[in-house]
């Protein structure tokens, strides 16, 4: 549901039935695409956590509408609209 565009539903109203995620974590490898992630984003570590850091995007990162119409980089609209909220 987090990437589903529900705006077809507008006056609708919706019951969870689930506990939501406090944390969205999705692990893939970026072998190739790392330099361009590297310019964009930023890792910050979280306090008295070794393991997990909250990504940020820089200033002049492209925009989630420069995502949404870059037939490369659509599937990671999601992504960066969760980065930037």
């Amino acid at each position: 549901m987090k990437g589903a565009d529900l705006s077809g539903f507008s006056g609708w109203s919706i019951d969870i039935d689930e506990v939501p995620k406090i944390l969205d974590v999705e692990e893939c490898q970026t072998t190739a695409s790392w330099q361009f992630f590297d310019g964009c984003y930023s890792l910050v570590p979280i306090e008295r956590s070794t393991r997990f850091s909250r990504i940020l995007a820089k200033t002049g990162a492209p925009s989630v509408a420069d995502y949404a119409t870059d037939q490369n980089m659509r599937e990671w609209v999601t992504f960066h609209r969760r980065v930037t909220v």
